[in-house]
């Protein structure tokens, strides 16, 4: 039988990140022109996710709790919540919490062909 709860603010969804933190997310991600840690792919693809989910949410009044969101890293010897900032040692939070309490903003430049 298919799952059919209506996701609301009364009823809302959940997304749970599994981040992997070992030493080896410092080695290389390659495939392509520019080369980063695998923690910086993860990274974005996981903060890209985030902010078009809180625009997708967004009314006038902010970003409405459809999502409760968990960012749980694991390594060496550790598991726990991988928030940042405000959101430190918080192991369930709702969206807009996320939205209104980035850990930090980053200002990047992207490279784009001219001809």
């Amino acid at each position: 039988m298919p799952y059919t709860a209506e996701i609301s603010r009364t009823n809302p969804g959940c997304f749970i990140f599994l981040v992997d933190q070992s030493a080896s997310m410092s080695d290389p991600m390659t495939g392509g022109e520019i080369v980063k840690q695998r923690a910086e792919v993860v990274s974005d693809a996981i903060n890209r996710l985030l902010t078009e989910l809180s625009v997708k949410c967004a009314k006038e009044e902010g970003v409405r709790d459809y999502f409760n969101v968990a960012v749980i890293g694991y390594g060496h010897n550790h598991v726990g919540s991988a928030f940042q900032g405000a959101l430190a040692g918080r192991d369930l939070v709702p969206l807009s919490d996320v939205a209104n309490n980035p850990a930090r903003v980053e200002s990047r430049t992207k490279k784009v062909p001219d001809g």
